[in-house]
């Protein structure tokens, strides 16, 4: 005879039956339906996307940005989907563009930020500071 609490034992076992699972995503919306209905029997979940990232769901809605990148040039990625009237927030930030590579913004956060003259940013070149 079951008691109350078996039922949400076993249901609890249930929504983790695939936690030894990794799914990978690679398709569309469909796709990705199939990956959260995984995900919530316990899978662990990841999704691979196109370089570029053309979603045509987040195209329709308008969440789509394009930014630039020094390396790959125009790199298309999900922007926030909300819009805040009193701190509007880009997914660029400040610089409108996707990931520096390594040790490329130095100068501007040194000298912008830190407010350090060329003279002291080149100093700390040559000391190997950065």
């Amino acid at each position: 005879m079951a008691t109350e609490a078996q039922p949400a034992a076993d249901k609890s076992d249930f929504n983790h039956c695939l936690g030894s699972l990794r799914v990978v995503e690679i398709g569309n919306e469909l796709g990705e339906y199939c990956g959260k209905v995984l995900a919530g029997l316990g899978a662990d979940f990841v999704r691979i996307e196109k370089p570029g990232n053309d979603d045509p769901q987040l195209r329709h809605l308008g969440w789509l940005t394009e930014l630039r990148q020094t390396e790959i040039g125009i790199w298309r990625t999900g922007g926030l989907p909300v819009h805040l009237s009193e701190t509007p927030a880009h997914v660029g930030g400040r610089l409108n563009r996707a990931s520096p590579n390594y040790a490329e913004d130095n100068d501007y956060v040194v000298g912008r930020i830190l407010k350090r003259s060329p003279e002291q940013i080149r100093e700390m070149e040559v000391t190997e500071t950065f």
